[in-house]
């Protein structure tokens, strides 16, 4: 119910969820498709200082406000169909969920995978560039879905309530007080930022939470 809305074209997304194993099938376009849940906010914890109990107990305390519906978002999960009819073998056999958490350079930070989506809607997809651009850009129908450029991105973040995360402009603010610079991407051996980081992903989700209440309230009936 949450995800069968319409898209900017005017037409619906939507869903079933029929099999405990498709988690959702998308059956509101051709093509057998289905979409599998992921975390926005992690804890992290093989970043944390090694002598950091107290911070360890911090953090498995935001585990419930992680795990509400705020805390989560829906990515295409088949890989065999990646790139239809003929998978390029240059592409990363990776879902979305995988990729971002494989590749350090972006370690499952939301942050940052937003950012890629971001450069993806730019038409950056070196990985020079972008970390995931090559697993992004196999998965390119899904987020074409929402539009193109920039414009599309603002599309994608508002159909998935990711809109407190955006400036003004429309661009990407970091979990304070990390940057969107794609390296290692954890605040590593240092309480303080990793602290800050937690409590700048609780915030995040919380406000998420208030947008997705405010629209559950207005929904037609």
């Amino acid at each position: 119910m949450l995800w069968t809305k319409r898209l900017p074209d005017g037409q619906s997304l939507e869903f079933s969820a029929r099999l405990w194993s498709d988690y959702l099938r998308v059956t509101s376009l051709p093509g057998d498709w289905t979409v599998g849940s992921d975390i926005i906010a992690t804890i992290h914890a093989k970043a944390l200082p090694v002598d950091s109990q107290g911070l360890r107990g911090f953090a498995n305390g935001h585990v419930c406000e992680f795990c509400t519906i705020g805390g989560y978002i829906v990515f295409p999960n088949q890989i065999a169909q990646q790139v239809p009819p003929q998978p390029n073998p240059a592409v990363r056999r990776w879902s979305i969920n995988q990729a971002r958490g494989m590749d350090g350079r972006i370690s499952d930070r939301f942050d940052l995978t937003l950012e890629a989506i971001r450069l993806l809607y730019e038409g950056i997809v070196d990985l020079n560039e972008n970390p995931i651009g090559d697993v992004l850009e196999a998965y390119r129908w899904w987020f074409d879905l929402f539009g193109q450029g920039a414009d599309g991105f603002r599309a994608y973040a508002k159909f998935f309530f990711l809109t407190p995360m955006l400036d003004p402009q429309g661009r990407v603010k970091p979990f304070a007080p990390l940057t969107l610079v794609f390296d290692d991407a954890l605040p590593r051996n240092d309480a303080t930022a990793y602290g800050a980081y937690m409590a700048a992903q609780r915030d995040f989700v919380n406000r998420r939470n208030e947008l997705i209440s405010e629209w559950w309230s207005l929904r037609p009936q």
